[in-house]
């Protein structure tokens, strides 16, 4: 891939009420590069918020490799149990 160009973050998911998810993206032109994670507007302390679909920042353009990280926030004080079956 040459000069790519990132459009726009979406994302689909199930989660409960009252728990918000965010990420934020970081780029690299080499695989291990070094990744700086950030939000729109290339802000550290700025988060995507919109899973309908959001403007990803140009800053990444350009540059091959691409990492997200996902915050999961509950709204309540106790995070819920998990269960593996």
């Amino acid at each position: 891939i040459t000069n790519p160009v990132y459009d726009e973050v979406s994302w689909v998911s199930a989660i409960p009420g009252g728990t918000t998810i965010t990420l934020q993206i970081a780029s690299s032109n080499t695989e291990n590069g070094t990744y700086i994670f950030s939000g729109p507007g290339g802000l550290s302390d700025r988060y995507y918020t919109l899973s309908s679909g959001e403007d990803i920042w140009q800053g990444y353009d350009g540059r091959r490799y691409v990492k997200y990280k996902v915050f999961l926030r509950p709204m309540w004080r106790r995070l819920p149990r998990r269960s593996i079956v």
